[in-house]
């Protein structure tokens, strides 16, 4: 499993950061975890395959319904529509929490129909919590329920090599900290972070609060939904890009 976070700001503006998104990449999958404001220009600044013929994104996967998480869905299926060439004809699969089937149809009303039917085909389904859902034959995808709005969720992706958890946005949790006990690479959110006794994994660096200190430590754990004001912080030993393998 490659990853690349493509954006780990928050809502608010910043000059260097744009909202959420996180590109995972393993053999014919190329998944986007979130697809906050301006994910379609930092990916063609990364290089990254969206939308070639041969290596496109495969999926768009939401941690919950905050615009600053899925705000440029539809930029790109709109994207994906008219700058692939020739046309593309592979299926683009949309996943959330409960209501993302409601949200992207009722998105449909405002943008067209060419949201639902944009000339390739769209599939959009509601996960259940705690489910395992195959992604492929050896790549699934869980939910679990995190405190920031109701349908909030953290994701995890599993394959023979490796388990990525994503926190997405979430206050303090000791249920989540248990969940994503053992991961190889925690993707975790630091917007309310601060160094401490009650941030730490033991013997390790300080990480974001909604992690307790009841979890084993992660192998890694990279920062999203960084504050501007924040810019210039960073834990020790925490990497901004690299992959989980």
């Amino acid at each position: 499993m490659d990853l690349v976070t493509v954006g780990t700001g928050t809502v608010a503006p910043s000059a260097t950061r744009t909202s959420a998104c996180h590109w995972v990449s393993r053999g014919n999958l190329n998944i986007l975890l979130d697809c906050g404001a301006g994910t379609l220009h930092r990916l063609a600044q990364f290089g990254l395959p969206w939308h070639q013929v041969t290596h496109q994104v495969t999926h768009v996967i939401l941690s919950h319904f905050h615009p600053d998480h899925w705000g440029e869905l539809p930029m790109l299926v709109f994207a994906l529509k008219h700058t692939t060439v020739p046309p593309r004809r592979e299926s683009l699969v949309i996943l959330g929490p409960r209501g993302v089937v409601r949200l992207v149809k009722q998105l449909a009303e405002g943008y067209g129909s060419w949201l639902l039917d944009p000339g390739f085909p769209i599939g959009i389904l509601d996960l259940q919590n705690g489910e395992p859902f195959p992604l492929d034959a050896e790549l699934s995808l869980e939910t679990f329920p995190v405190p920031h709005t109701p349908e909030s969720v953290a994701l995890s992706l599993t394959a023979p090599e490796g388990r990525l958890v994503y926190t997405g946005d979430t206050g303090p949790s000791s249920e989540l900290a248990r969940w994503a006990t053992g991961a190889d690479l925690l993707l975790a959110e630091s917007i309310r972070a601060t160094p401490g006794p009650r941030a730490s994994w033991p013997g390790g660096p300080p990480v974001p609060t909604c992690c307790s200190r009841s979890a084993r430590s992660p192998k890694r754990w990279p920062s999203t939904a960084i504050s501007p004001r924040s810019r210039r912080a960073s834990w020790p030993g925490t990497p901004r890009r690299g992959n989980s393998s």
